[in-house]
C-alpha cells in the first residue's frame, strides 16, 4: 500500500507523527488480524507491506489507520479536512 498526503503535503516531518502512525498500525494489527511485514515512512507518504490473517479487507484496514491518524493530525495542527489522498493498492 502507498498512502500519500493530500495535495502532497508533508505530514510526517516530526518524529511524534511517525510514532503515532506506527502505534496505530500496531494496535490495528491485533484488532483487525493482519501482519505488517514492512513499512517506510517518508515526508509526505508511507508504504506498508501487510499480510491479512483475517476477514478484514485491505480497504478496511487502511481506512481505520488513516481515519484515526487524520483525527490525531487535524486536532494537533488545528486544521480540518482530508489528510490523505486515495490509497494506491498494489497486490502481487
Amino acid at each position: 500500500m502507498i498512502q500519500r498526503g493530500n495535495n502532497r503535503i508533508y505530514i510526517f516531518e516530526k518524529k511524534e507523527d511517525k510514532a503515532e502512525l506506527l502505534d496505530l498500525i500496531r494496535a490495528y494489527q491485533l484488532e483487525l488480524g493482519f501482519e505488517c511485514l514492512g513499512y517506510v515512512i517518508m515526508g509526505n507518504h508511507y508504504h506498508l507491506i501487510i499480510k491479512r490473517e483475517s476477514s478484514a479487507s485491505i480497504s478496511e484496514i487502511m481506512h481505520r489507520i488513516n481515519f484515526r491518524f487524520a483525527r490525531y493530525y487535524n486536532l494537533k495542527n488545528k486544521r480540518t479536512g482530508h489528510v490523505f489522498e486515495i490509497a494506491i493498492e498494489v497486490i502481487w
